[in-house]
Protein backbone atom coordinates (compact mmCIF):
# COMPACT_ATOMS: atom_id res chain seq x y z
CA UNK A 1 0.00 0.00 0.00
CA UNK A 2 1.36 3.38 -0.96
CA UNK A 3 2.11 5.79 1.84
CA UNK A 4 2.22 9.56 1.52
CA UNK A 5 4.96 11.59 3.13
CA UNK A 6 2.43 13.11 5.49
CA UNK A 7 1.39 9.63 6.67
CA UNK A 8 5.03 8.62 7.05
CA UNK A 9 5.91 11.69 9.14
CA UNK A 10 2.79 11.41 11.29
CA UNK A 11 3.20 7.62 11.75
CA UNK A 12 -0.34 6.97 10.61
CA UNK A 13 0.53 3.48 9.41
CA UNK A 14 1.04 0.71 12.01
CA UNK A 15 4.54 -0.60 12.61
CA UNK A 16 4.87 -3.85 10.60
CA UNK A 17 5.79 -7.15 12.19
CA UNK A 18 8.72 -7.75 9.84
CA UNK A 19 11.42 -5.60 8.28
CA UNK A 20 14.35 -5.67 5.89
CA UNK A 21 17.87 -5.61 7.34
CA UNK A 22 21.42 -6.12 6.09
CA UNK A 23 22.68 -8.46 8.76
CA UNK A 24 26.40 -9.29 8.84
CA UNK A 25 27.10 -13.03 9.17
CA UNK A 26 30.90 -12.98 8.85
CA UNK A 27 33.84 -11.23 7.25
CA UNK A 28 33.44 -10.09 3.65
CA UNK A 29 30.76 -8.49 1.49
CA UNK A 30 29.46 -11.93 0.59
CA UNK A 31 28.36 -12.23 4.25
CA UNK A 32 26.37 -9.00 4.24
CA UNK A 33 22.74 -10.06 3.85
CA UNK A 34 21.88 -13.22 1.91
CA UNK A 35 22.68 -13.70 -1.78
CA UNK A 36 23.37 -10.00 -2.20
CA UNK A 37 20.00 -8.98 -0.74
CA UNK A 38 18.75 -7.82 2.67
CA UNK A 39 17.07 -10.41 4.86
CA UNK A 40 13.58 -10.22 6.28
CA UNK A 41 13.50 -10.44 10.09
CA UNK A 42 11.03 -9.54 12.84
CA UNK A 43 10.77 -5.91 13.89
CA UNK A 44 12.13 -5.72 17.46
CA UNK A 45 9.64 -5.63 20.33
CA UNK A 46 10.86 -3.36 23.16
CA UNK A 47 11.10 -4.55 26.75
CA UNK A 48 9.80 -2.24 29.47
CA UNK A 49 13.06 -0.26 29.55
CA UNK A 50 13.66 -0.14 25.78
CA UNK A 51 12.40 1.76 22.74
CA UNK A 52 12.18 0.97 19.03
CA UNK A 53 13.06 3.56 16.40
CA UNK A 54 12.42 3.78 12.67
CA UNK A 55 15.58 4.37 10.66
CA UNK A 56 14.70 7.23 8.32
CA UNK A 57 18.13 7.64 6.69
CA UNK A 58 21.55 6.10 7.09
CA UNK A 59 24.85 7.42 5.80
CA UNK A 60 27.43 4.90 4.62
CA UNK A 61 30.90 5.21 6.10
CA UNK A 62 34.30 3.67 5.44
CA UNK A 63 34.18 2.47 9.05
CA UNK A 64 31.28 0.26 7.93
CA UNK A 65 33.57 -1.14 5.24
CA UNK A 66 36.19 -1.96 7.88
CA UNK A 67 33.58 -3.80 9.97
CA UNK A 68 32.31 -5.79 7.00
CA UNK A 69 35.81 -6.75 5.89
CA UNK A 70 36.96 -7.58 9.42
CA UNK A 71 33.91 -9.47 10.66
CA UNK A 72 34.56 -11.16 14.01
CA UNK A 73 38.15 -9.88 14.02
CA UNK A 74 37.03 -6.25 14.17
CA UNK A 75 38.06 -4.77 17.57
CA UNK A 76 34.53 -3.64 18.42
CA UNK A 77 32.99 -7.11 18.06
CA UNK A 78 36.13 -9.16 18.66
CA UNK A 79 35.38 -12.88 18.95
CA UNK A 80 31.64 -12.62 18.28
CA UNK A 81 30.26 -15.58 16.34
CA UNK A 82 28.50 -13.64 13.63
CA UNK A 83 27.14 -16.74 11.94
CA UNK A 84 25.09 -17.52 15.05
CA UNK A 85 24.76 -13.99 16.37
CA UNK A 86 24.88 -11.56 13.44
CA UNK A 87 25.03 -7.83 13.91
CA UNK A 88 23.73 -5.01 11.73
CA UNK A 89 26.21 -2.28 10.69
CA UNK A 90 25.32 1.38 10.20
CA UNK A 91 25.95 4.19 12.68
CA UNK A 92 25.20 7.44 10.81
CA UNK A 93 21.45 7.58 11.33
CA UNK A 94 18.40 9.74 11.68
CA UNK A 95 15.60 7.99 13.57
CA UNK A 96 12.01 8.41 14.76
CA UNK A 97 10.59 6.74 17.86
CA UNK A 98 7.81 4.26 16.98
CA UNK A 99 7.47 2.10 20.13
CA UNK A 100 8.15 2.94 23.78
CA UNK A 101 8.58 0.47 26.63
CA UNK A 102 6.41 0.96 29.73
CA UNK A 103 9.23 2.35 31.88
CA UNK A 104 10.37 4.83 29.22
CA UNK A 105 7.04 6.58 28.75
CA UNK A 106 8.03 9.54 30.90
CA UNK A 107 11.06 10.29 28.72
CA UNK A 108 10.21 9.18 25.20
CA UNK A 109 7.09 9.39 23.06
CA UNK A 110 6.14 8.11 19.64
CA UNK A 111 7.06 10.56 16.90
CA UNK A 112 10.11 12.11 18.53
CA UNK A 113 13.13 12.42 16.24
CA UNK A 114 16.75 11.79 17.26
CA UNK A 115 20.28 11.40 16.03
CA UNK A 116 22.57 8.88 17.70
CA UNK A 117 26.04 9.11 19.19
CA UNK A 118 27.35 5.78 18.01
CA UNK A 119 30.35 5.41 20.34
CA UNK A 120 28.44 4.01 23.32
CA UNK A 121 30.06 3.27 26.68
CA UNK A 122 28.14 1.29 29.29
CA UNK A 123 29.73 0.48 32.66
CA UNK A 124 33.15 1.16 31.21
CA UNK A 125 32.71 -1.14 28.21
CA UNK A 126 32.47 0.04 24.61
CA UNK A 127 29.25 -1.16 22.95
CA UNK A 128 29.02 0.92 19.80
CA UNK A 129 25.79 1.27 17.83
CA UNK A 130 26.24 -0.37 14.45
CA UNK A 131 28.83 -2.74 15.88
CA UNK A 132 28.07 -4.64 19.11
CA UNK A 133 24.60 -3.08 19.08
CA UNK A 134 22.73 -3.75 15.80
CA UNK A 135 22.59 -0.49 13.86
CA UNK A 136 21.10 1.39 10.97
CA UNK A 137 21.36 -0.96 7.99
CA UNK A 138 17.77 -1.90 8.84
CA UNK A 139 14.35 -0.35 8.70
CA UNK A 140 13.96 -0.39 12.50
CA UNK A 141 16.35 -0.62 15.44
CA UNK A 142 16.06 -1.57 19.11
CA UNK A 143 17.52 0.93 21.58
CA UNK A 144 18.28 -0.67 24.94
CA UNK A 145 19.51 0.59 28.31
CA UNK A 146 23.14 0.63 27.18
CA UNK A 147 22.26 3.60 24.98
CA UNK A 148 19.60 5.11 27.20
CA UNK A 149 21.55 4.88 30.48
CA UNK A 150 25.14 4.95 29.27
CA UNK A 151 28.21 6.24 31.05
CA UNK A 152 27.70 9.64 29.41
CA UNK A 153 23.93 9.62 29.84
CA UNK A 154 21.58 9.08 26.92
CA UNK A 155 23.25 8.58 23.53
CA UNK A 156 20.15 9.78 21.64
CA UNK A 157 20.06 13.53 20.96
CA UNK A 158 16.73 15.21 20.18
CA UNK A 159 16.61 17.47 17.14
CA UNK A 160 14.38 19.97 15.44
CA UNK A 161 11.77 18.27 13.28
CA UNK A 162 12.40 20.68 10.41
CA UNK A 163 15.77 19.04 9.69
CA UNK A 164 15.83 16.64 6.77
CA UNK A 165 16.45 12.94 7.32
CA UNK A 166 19.71 12.78 5.34
CA UNK A 167 20.80 16.10 6.79
CA UNK A 168 20.37 14.75 10.31
CA UNK A 169 22.01 11.40 9.57
CA UNK A 170 25.16 13.14 8.34
CA UNK A 171 25.55 15.18 11.51
CA UNK A 172 27.42 12.16 12.95
CA UNK A 173 30.28 12.17 10.39
CA UNK A 174 30.31 15.95 10.52
CA UNK A 175 30.76 15.69 14.30
CA UNK A 176 33.96 13.72 13.69
CA UNK A 177 35.24 16.62 11.58
CA UNK A 178 34.17 19.20 14.15
CA UNK A 179 35.73 17.15 16.97
CA UNK A 180 39.11 17.28 15.20
CA UNK A 181 39.21 20.99 16.00
CA UNK A 182 38.05 20.62 19.59
CA UNK A 183 40.89 18.41 20.83
CA UNK A 184 41.96 19.48 24.32
CA UNK A 185 45.39 18.22 25.33
CA UNK A 186 46.77 18.34 28.84
CA UNK A 187 48.80 21.44 29.73
CA UNK A 188 50.84 19.65 32.40
CA UNK A 189 51.61 16.25 33.79
CA UNK A 190 48.62 14.07 34.58
CA UNK A 191 47.60 14.51 38.23
CA UNK A 192 47.88 11.21 40.13
CA UNK A 193 49.51 9.70 37.06
CA UNK A 194 52.66 7.67 36.45
CA UNK A 195 55.70 9.80 35.67
CA UNK A 196 59.01 8.54 34.33
CA UNK A 197 61.95 10.95 34.46
CA UNK A 198 65.31 10.10 32.91
CA UNK A 199 68.17 12.58 33.42
CA UNK A 200 71.47 12.39 31.58
CA UNK A 201 74.78 14.15 32.12
CA UNK A 202 74.60 17.85 31.25
CA UNK A 203 71.18 18.37 32.81
CA UNK A 204 72.67 20.62 35.51
CA UNK A 205 72.74 23.40 32.92
CA UNK A 206 68.96 23.39 32.64
CA UNK A 207 66.17 25.00 34.62
CA UNK A 208 64.28 21.75 34.20
CA UNK A 209 65.68 20.32 37.45
CA UNK A 210 64.22 23.08 39.60
CA UNK A 211 60.99 22.90 37.60
CA UNK A 212 60.81 19.18 38.26
CA UNK A 213 61.22 19.82 41.98
CA UNK A 214 58.35 22.32 41.86
CA UNK A 215 56.23 19.84 39.95
CA UNK A 216 56.67 17.17 42.61
CA UNK A 217 55.43 19.63 45.23
CA UNK A 218 52.48 20.93 43.18
CA UNK A 219 48.79 20.04 43.47
CA UNK A 220 49.02 18.41 40.03
CA UNK A 221 51.77 16.04 41.09
CA UNK A 222 51.85 12.39 40.00
CA UNK A 223 51.09 9.50 42.33
CA UNK A 224 54.20 7.59 41.29
CA UNK A 225 57.65 8.69 40.13
CA UNK A 226 60.14 6.48 38.35
CA UNK A 227 63.51 8.20 38.27
CA UNK A 228 66.69 7.36 36.42
CA UNK A 229 69.57 9.79 37.02
CA UNK A 230 73.33 9.53 36.61
CA UNK A 231 73.82 11.98 39.50
CA UNK A 232 73.25 10.00 42.70
CA UNK A 233 73.10 13.05 44.99
CA UNK A 234 70.52 14.76 42.80
CA UNK A 235 68.50 11.56 42.59
CA UNK A 236 68.50 11.24 46.39
CA UNK A 237 67.15 14.79 46.67
CA UNK A 238 64.38 14.06 44.15
CA UNK A 239 63.37 10.91 46.00
CA UNK A 240 63.22 12.88 49.23
CA UNK A 241 60.96 15.50 47.69
CA UNK A 242 58.74 12.74 46.30
CA UNK A 243 58.38 11.07 49.72
CA UNK A 244 57.55 14.38 51.39
CA UNK A 245 54.86 14.98 48.75
CA UNK A 246 53.26 11.55 49.21
CA UNK A 247 54.55 10.26 45.88
CA UNK A 248 55.65 6.66 45.58
CA UNK A 249 59.20 6.86 44.26
CA UNK A 250 61.22 4.19 42.45
CA UNK A 251 64.88 4.50 41.48
CA UNK A 252 65.89 2.99 38.16
CA UNK A 253 69.42 2.54 36.84
CA UNK A 254 70.35 4.81 33.94
CA UNK A 255 70.52 2.56 30.85
CA UNK A 256 74.14 2.07 29.86
CA UNK A 257 73.11 0.83 26.43
CA UNK A 258 70.06 1.47 24.29
CA UNK A 259 69.27 -2.22 24.41
CA UNK A 260 68.75 -1.91 28.17
CA UNK A 261 66.00 0.70 27.85
CA UNK A 262 63.05 -1.73 27.44
CA UNK A 263 63.67 -3.02 30.98
CA UNK A 264 62.06 0.20 32.22
CA UNK A 265 58.61 -0.96 31.12
CA UNK A 266 58.55 -4.24 33.02
CA UNK A 267 56.44 -3.01 35.93
CA UNK A 268 54.28 -0.59 33.92
CA UNK A 269 52.29 -2.78 31.52
CA UNK A 270 49.83 0.04 30.66
CA UNK A 271 52.58 2.55 29.93
CA UNK A 272 53.46 5.87 31.52
CA UNK A 273 51.20 8.92 31.58
CA UNK A 274 54.21 11.19 31.26
CA UNK A 275 57.82 10.63 30.27
CA UNK A 276 60.28 13.48 30.77
CA UNK A 277 63.68 13.04 29.11
CA UNK A 278 66.21 15.63 30.26
CA UNK A 279 69.36 16.09 28.14
CA UNK A 280 68.95 12.86 26.11
CA UNK A 281 72.10 12.13 24.09
CA UNK A 282 70.46 11.26 20.75
CA UNK A 283 67.25 10.80 18.78
CA UNK A 284 67.84 7.06 18.91
CA UNK A 285 67.27 7.23 22.65
CA UNK A 286 63.93 8.97 22.11
CA UNK A 287 62.85 6.18 19.78
CA UNK A 288 63.33 3.68 22.60
CA UNK A 289 61.07 5.56 25.02
CA UNK A 290 58.14 6.53 22.78
CA UNK A 291 56.57 3.01 22.88
CA UNK A 292 56.36 3.22 26.70
CA UNK A 293 53.66 5.91 26.55
CA UNK A 294 50.23 4.77 27.70
CA UNK A 295 46.91 5.99 26.31
CA UNK A 296 46.93 9.78 26.43
CA UNK A 297 50.62 9.71 27.37
CA UNK A 298 52.93 12.65 26.70
CA UNK A 299 56.68 12.58 26.09
CA UNK A 300 58.46 15.81 27.05
CA UNK A 301 61.97 16.30 25.65
CA UNK A 302 64.27 18.85 27.32
CA UNK A 303 67.67 19.47 25.74
CA UNK A 304 70.69 21.75 26.27
CA UNK A 305 72.03 21.69 22.75
CA UNK A 306 70.83 21.19 19.22
CA UNK A 307 69.62 17.62 19.04
CA UNK A 308 69.50 16.60 15.39
CA UNK A 309 68.03 13.70 13.49
CA UNK A 310 64.71 11.91 13.08
CA UNK A 311 62.47 9.98 15.45
CA UNK A 312 59.95 7.23 14.79
CA UNK A 313 56.36 8.05 15.65
CA UNK A 314 53.42 5.66 15.63
CA UNK A 315 50.81 7.69 13.75
CA UNK A 316 48.12 5.19 14.74
CA UNK A 317 48.89 5.75 18.42
CA UNK A 318 48.56 9.51 17.89
CA UNK A 319 45.15 9.02 16.26
CA UNK A 320 43.62 6.30 18.41
CA UNK A 321 45.48 6.54 21.74
CA UNK A 322 46.13 10.28 22.00
CA UNK A 323 49.92 9.94 22.31
CA UNK A 324 51.76 13.28 22.17
CA UNK A 325 55.38 14.51 22.02
CA UNK A 326 56.35 18.02 23.13
CA UNK A 327 59.69 19.75 23.43
CA UNK A 328 61.88 22.73 22.66
CA UNK A 329 65.55 23.57 22.46
CA UNK A 330 65.35 26.25 25.15
CA UNK A 331 65.66 24.04 28.22
CA UNK A 332 62.14 24.51 29.61
CA UNK A 333 59.87 21.81 31.00
CA UNK A 334 56.46 22.93 32.22
CA UNK A 335 55.98 25.53 29.49
CA UNK A 336 56.44 22.87 26.84
CA UNK A 337 53.18 21.23 27.87
CA UNK A 338 51.39 24.50 27.28
CA UNK A 339 53.24 25.54 24.12
CA UNK A 340 50.98 25.69 21.09
CA UNK A 341 47.69 24.49 22.53
CA UNK A 342 45.78 26.02 19.61
CA UNK A 343 42.89 23.85 18.47
CA UNK A 344 41.34 25.36 15.37
CA UNK A 345 42.82 26.47 12.05
CA UNK A 346 45.02 29.54 12.34
CA UNK A 347 43.12 32.64 11.13
CA UNK A 348 44.70 34.13 7.99
CA UNK A 349 47.18 31.23 7.98
CA UNK A 350 47.97 28.53 5.46
CA UNK A 351 46.19 25.15 5.68
CA UNK A 352 46.94 21.99 3.71
CA UNK A 353 44.43 19.14 3.46
CA UNK A 354 46.26 15.99 2.36
CA UNK A 355 43.87 13.52 0.70
CA UNK A 356 41.08 16.08 0.51
CA UNK A 357 39.05 14.54 -2.31
CA UNK A 358 37.06 11.99 -0.28
CA UNK A 359 33.83 12.62 1.63
CA UNK A 360 35.51 13.54 4.92
CA UNK A 361 38.11 15.69 3.14
CA UNK A 362 35.35 17.61 1.38
CA UNK A 363 33.76 18.27 4.78
CA UNK A 364 37.05 19.57 6.16
CA UNK A 365 37.52 21.95 3.23
CA UNK A 366 33.90 23.08 3.39
CA UNK A 367 34.28 23.86 7.09
CA UNK A 368 37.57 25.69 6.54
CA UNK A 369 36.11 27.95 3.85
CA UNK A 370 32.93 28.62 5.84
CA UNK A 371 34.86 29.62 8.99
CA UNK A 372 34.29 33.08 10.46
CA UNK A 373 38.06 33.69 10.54
CA UNK A 374 39.28 31.42 7.75
CA UNK A 375 42.74 30.50 6.58
CA UNK A 376 44.11 32.84 3.93
CA UNK A 377 45.52 29.99 1.84
CA UNK A 378 43.91 26.55 1.53
CA UNK A 379 45.66 23.80 -0.41
CA UNK A 380 43.77 20.56 -1.15
CA UNK A 381 45.68 17.62 -2.59
CA UNK A 382 44.44 14.23 -3.78
CA UNK A 383 45.58 11.58 -6.27
CA UNK A 384 42.17 11.50 -7.98
CA UNK A 385 41.64 14.25 -10.59
CA UNK A 386 37.87 13.70 -10.69
CA UNK A 387 37.57 14.25 -6.96
CA UNK A 388 39.72 17.37 -7.13
CA UNK A 389 37.61 18.74 -9.98
CA UNK A 390 34.45 18.15 -7.93
CA UNK A 391 35.99 19.87 -4.91
CA UNK A 392 37.12 22.85 -6.97
CA UNK A 393 33.73 23.20 -8.66
CA UNK A 394 32.01 23.23 -5.27
CA UNK A 395 34.20 25.64 -3.39
CA UNK A 396 36.25 27.87 -5.70
CA UNK A 397 33.64 30.61 -6.10
CA UNK A 398 32.84 30.66 -2.38
CA UNK A 399 36.55 30.85 -1.56
CA UNK A 400 37.05 33.67 -4.04
CA UNK A 401 34.21 35.70 -2.51
CA UNK A 402 35.87 35.35 0.90
CA UNK A 403 39.27 36.27 -0.56
CA UNK A 404 40.67 32.83 0.24
CA UNK A 405 43.32 31.43 -2.06
CA UNK A 406 42.14 27.89 -2.85
CA UNK A 407 44.59 25.67 -4.71
CA UNK A 408 43.90 22.05 -5.69
CA UNK A 409 46.82 19.83 -6.66
CA UNK A 410 47.35 16.23 -7.69
CA UNK A 411 50.80 15.12 -6.45
CA UNK A 412 50.86 12.66 -9.35
CA UNK A 413 51.02 15.58 -11.74
CA UNK A 414 54.54 16.44 -10.63
CA UNK A 415 57.47 14.60 -12.17
CA UNK A 416 59.44 14.61 -8.92
CA UNK A 417 58.70 15.02 -5.22
CA UNK A 418 61.04 17.99 -5.28
CA UNK A 419 58.83 19.73 -7.84
CA UNK A 420 55.78 19.28 -5.60
CA UNK A 421 57.77 20.50 -2.60
CA UNK A 422 58.82 23.58 -4.54
CA UNK A 423 55.20 24.33 -5.46
CA UNK A 424 54.02 23.92 -1.86
CA UNK A 425 56.83 26.17 -0.66
CA UNK A 426 55.83 28.78 -3.23
CA UNK A 427 52.21 28.74 -2.04
CA UNK A 428 53.25 29.55 1.54
CA UNK A 429 56.04 31.99 0.75
CA UNK A 430 58.56 29.38 1.96
CA UNK A 431 57.26 29.56 5.55
CA UNK A 432 55.35 26.29 5.55
CA UNK A 433 51.79 25.45 6.55
CA UNK A 434 50.27 26.49 9.86
CA UNK A 435 47.81 23.59 9.71
CA UNK A 436 48.25 20.23 8.02
CA UNK A 437 45.26 17.87 8.10
CA UNK A 438 46.21 14.34 7.09
CA UNK A 439 43.24 12.53 5.54
CA UNK A 440 45.24 9.95 3.58
CA UNK A 441 45.71 6.82 5.75
CA UNK A 442 49.19 5.92 4.51
CA UNK A 443 52.60 6.54 6.07
CA UNK A 444 54.25 8.19 3.01
CA UNK A 445 51.52 10.86 2.84
CA UNK A 446 51.98 11.60 6.54
CA UNK A 447 55.77 11.86 6.22
CA UNK A 448 55.41 14.12 3.20
CA UNK A 449 52.96 16.34 5.03
CA UNK A 450 54.99 16.98 8.16
CA UNK A 451 57.99 18.09 6.11
CA UNK A 452 56.09 21.26 5.23
CA UNK A 453 55.05 22.32 8.73
CA UNK A 454 55.64 25.94 9.75
CA UNK A 455 56.83 27.09 13.16
CA UNK A 456 54.12 26.32 15.76
CA UNK A 457 52.11 24.34 13.22
CA UNK A 458 49.33 21.91 14.09
CA UNK A 459 49.61 18.57 12.28
CA UNK A 460 46.35 16.64 12.61
CA UNK A 461 46.45 12.90 11.91
CA UNK A 462 42.74 12.68 11.08
CA UNK A 463 42.89 9.50 9.01
CA UNK A 464 42.34 6.30 10.99
CA UNK A 465 45.73 4.75 10.31
CA UNK A 466 46.28 1.45 12.13
CA UNK A 467 48.31 1.39 15.32
CA UNK A 468 51.78 0.36 14.25
CA UNK A 469 51.89 2.75 11.27
CA UNK A 470 55.35 4.17 11.92
CA UNK A 471 56.53 7.40 10.32
CA UNK A 472 59.88 9.16 10.48
CA UNK A 473 59.75 12.83 11.47
CA UNK A 474 62.52 15.35 12.01
CA UNK A 475 63.06 16.25 15.66
CA UNK A 476 63.14 19.92 14.58
CA UNK A 477 59.38 19.64 14.11
CA UNK A 478 59.00 19.09 17.86
CA UNK A 479 61.54 21.73 18.83
CA UNK A 480 59.71 24.28 16.65
CA UNK A 481 56.72 23.91 19.00
CA UNK A 482 54.72 22.01 16.40
CA UNK A 483 52.03 19.76 17.81
CA UNK A 484 51.11 16.46 16.18
CA UNK A 485 47.59 15.59 17.25
CA UNK A 486 44.78 13.25 16.27
CA UNK A 487 41.46 11.91 17.45
CA UNK A 488 39.12 9.04 16.73
CA UNK A 489 35.41 9.65 16.26
CA UNK A 490 33.53 12.09 18.45
CA UNK A 491 31.90 12.32 21.84
CA UNK A 492 28.36 13.23 22.85
CA UNK A 493 29.32 16.87 23.41
CA UNK A 494 30.84 17.05 19.92
CA UNK A 495 27.67 15.64 18.36
CA UNK A 496 25.53 18.07 20.34
CA UNK A 497 27.70 20.99 19.24
CA UNK A 498 27.52 19.90 15.59
CA UNK A 499 23.75 19.48 15.85
CA UNK A 500 23.49 23.05 17.15
CA UNK A 501 25.66 24.34 14.29
CA UNK A 502 23.38 22.55 11.82
CA UNK A 503 20.19 23.86 13.39
CA UNK A 504 21.65 27.38 13.32
CA UNK A 505 22.50 27.02 9.63
CA UNK A 506 26.24 27.41 10.21
CA UNK A 507 27.07 24.09 8.54
CA UNK A 508 25.11 22.18 5.91
CA UNK A 509 25.47 18.38 6.06
CA UNK A 510 23.14 18.08 3.05
CA UNK A 511 25.92 19.51 0.88
CA UNK A 512 27.97 16.38 1.61
CA UNK A 513 25.48 14.05 -0.13
CA UNK A 514 26.75 12.66 -3.45
CA UNK A 515 24.43 9.68 -4.09
CA UNK A 516 21.19 8.26 -2.73
CA UNK A 517 19.45 4.92 -2.89
CA UNK A 518 16.82 2.62 -1.43
CA UNK A 519 17.18 -0.33 0.91
CA UNK A 520 18.09 -2.92 -1.73
CA UNK A 521 20.79 -0.59 -3.10
CA UNK A 522 22.66 -0.50 0.19
CA UNK A 523 25.21 -3.12 -0.79
CA UNK A 524 25.96 -1.26 -4.03
CA UNK A 525 26.36 1.86 -1.91
CA UNK A 526 28.80 0.38 0.59
CA UNK A 527 30.85 -1.15 -2.23
CA UNK A 528 31.01 2.30 -3.83
CA UNK A 529 32.33 3.66 -0.53
CA UNK A 530 35.02 0.97 -0.53
CA UNK A 531 36.05 1.86 -4.09
CA UNK A 532 35.94 5.62 -3.47
CA UNK A 533 33.47 6.05 -6.32
CA UNK A 534 31.98 9.28 -4.98
CA UNK A 535 33.57 12.41 -3.59
CA UNK A 536 30.69 12.86 -1.17
CA UNK A 537 28.52 10.72 1.06
CA UNK A 538 26.13 7.92 0.08
CA UNK A 539 22.79 8.06 1.90
CA UNK A 540 20.27 5.22 1.97
CA UNK A 541 16.55 5.65 2.71
CA UNK A 542 15.57 2.27 4.23
CA UNK A 543 11.84 2.75 3.68
CA UNK A 544 12.31 3.36 -0.02
CA UNK A 545 12.86 -0.28 -0.89
CA UNK A 546 13.72 -0.63 -4.57
CA UNK A 547 15.35 2.62 -5.69
CA UNK A 548 18.73 2.07 -7.39
CA UNK A 549 21.88 3.79 -6.18
CA UNK A 550 21.84 7.12 -8.01
CA UNK A 551 24.40 9.95 -8.07
CA UNK A 552 22.75 13.35 -7.61
CA UNK A 553 24.08 14.62 -10.93
CA UNK A 554 22.28 11.77 -12.72
CA UNK A 555 18.85 12.23 -11.12
CA UNK A 556 17.67 14.23 -14.15
CA UNK A 557 17.87 11.05 -16.24
CA UNK A 558 15.53 8.97 -14.07
CA UNK A 559 13.74 11.30 -11.65
CA UNK A 560 13.49 14.77 -13.24
CA UNK A 561 10.87 15.99 -10.77
CA UNK A 562 13.32 15.35 -7.94
CA UNK A 563 16.34 16.61 -9.86
CA UNK A 564 14.80 20.06 -10.24
CA UNK A 565 14.83 20.42 -6.44
CA UNK A 566 18.56 19.65 -6.26
CA UNK A 567 20.47 22.92 -5.88
CA UNK A 568 23.05 23.71 -8.57
CA UNK A 569 22.56 20.24 -10.00
CA UNK A 570 24.53 18.42 -7.29
CA UNK A 571 23.57 19.75 -3.84
CA UNK A 572 20.95 17.79 -1.89
CA UNK A 573 18.19 19.84 -0.25
CA UNK A 574 15.28 19.31 2.11
CA UNK A 575 12.96 20.07 -0.82
CA UNK A 576 14.58 17.36 -2.94
CA UNK A 577 14.24 14.88 -0.08
CA UNK A 578 10.55 15.69 0.36
CA UNK A 579 9.97 15.20 -3.38
CA UNK A 580 11.83 11.88 -3.27
CA UNK A 581 9.84 10.54 -0.34
CA UNK A 582 6.52 11.68 -1.83
CA UNK A 583 7.32 9.78 -5.02
CA UNK A 584 9.05 6.67 -3.70
CA UNK A 585 7.70 5.73 -0.27
CA UNK A 586 6.07 2.31 -0.15
CA UNK A 587 4.76 0.63 3.00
Amino acid sequence: MAETLADYVALHQPVPERMLAWQLYGAGFENLGKNGQPVEIPVPVPADDEIVVRVDAVGLCFSDVKLIKGGSSHPRILGRDLKRNPTIPGHEVSVTVVKVGRKRGGTFSVGQRYIIQADVFYRGENAAFGYAIPGGFAQYALIDKRMLEGDEGCYLLPMQKRLGYAEAALIEPWACVVAAYRIVDRTGTRPRGRLLVVIWRGAEKLDAISELSSLLRSSARPSSLFLSDDDGKRADEMMKIARESGIEGTRLPLPAELSDTPKLSVDIPDGFDDIVLIAPPSCEVLDKFIPFLGTGGMLNVVVTRGLRGTITLDAGAVHYRGVRIVGSDRGTLLQQYRANDRRDLKPAGAAWFVGAGGPMGQMHVQRAIAATNPSQTIVATDVDDARLHYLESRFSQIAEKKQIKLCVLNPGGFSKDSALAEKLSELTGSRGFDDIILLAPVAPAIEQGVRHAAHRAIVNVFAGVPIGTHVRINIDLIFNSCRIIGSSGSRVQDLQHTLELTEQGLISPNESVAAIGGMRALRDGIEAVQKGTFSGKVVIYPHIVDMLLTPLNELHNTMPSIAKEVAKGNLWTREAERALLEEKLVQ
